[in-house]
């Protein structure tokens, strides 16, 4: 981005980079370079040059480096660490690609997991399991069975 005819004039007159339209891939880091001759770009200093300044679920904005010689190769010339005092303003390009969260759903999935949910529902289900489990309960019911077992045990009940 080249424009001679853009002005900073301080902290009481933000200036516009407009028509900027660079793409950024997931996971990837992008660097600019604003130069200003009249070193009028605002910036707070920094902590630790490359350290994550802010960020949110698309964008992570890095702590950076301030220059006084634009690409002349004197390391004296590095103010650093600094962050611009700015406003960062960017779209989110929609892919159609799943996102690495996981999502919810309405409706159950079509196939059980194998992997039991570590959050079980309180609701009972409405219908009843096509294999009963394959051991009995340790407790005793409170309530008399409606339909006895087929084959007596022997032994006497209490």
């Amino acid at each position: 981005y080249d424009n001679a005819s853009l002005e900073l004039f301080g902290r009481t007159s933000p200036a516009s980079l407009s028509g900027l339209n660079i793409n950024i891939p997931p996971g990837q880091f992008h660097s600019f370079v604003l130069w200003s001759p009249n070193r009028k770009i605002m910036y707070n200093p920094g902590t630790v040059e490359e350290t994550v300044y802010s960020s949110n679920a698309y964008i992570e904005f890095y702590e950076g480096v301030g220059v006084q010689s634009l690409f002349n190769g004197d390391p004296t010339t590095l103010s650093r660490p600094r962050i611009l005092r700015g406003e960062l303003n960017f779209d989110v390009k929609f892919t159609g690609e799943p996102s690495a969260a996981p999502s919810l759903s309405l409706s159950p999935s079509a196939v059980p997991s194998a992997i039991p949910s570590q959050n079980p529902t309180l609701v009972p289900s409405r219908q009843p399991s096509l294999r009963p489990s394959s051991q009995p309960s340790s407790s005793p019911s409170a309530i008399p069975s409606l339909s006895p077992s087929s084959q007596p045990t022997g032994l006497p009940s209490s």
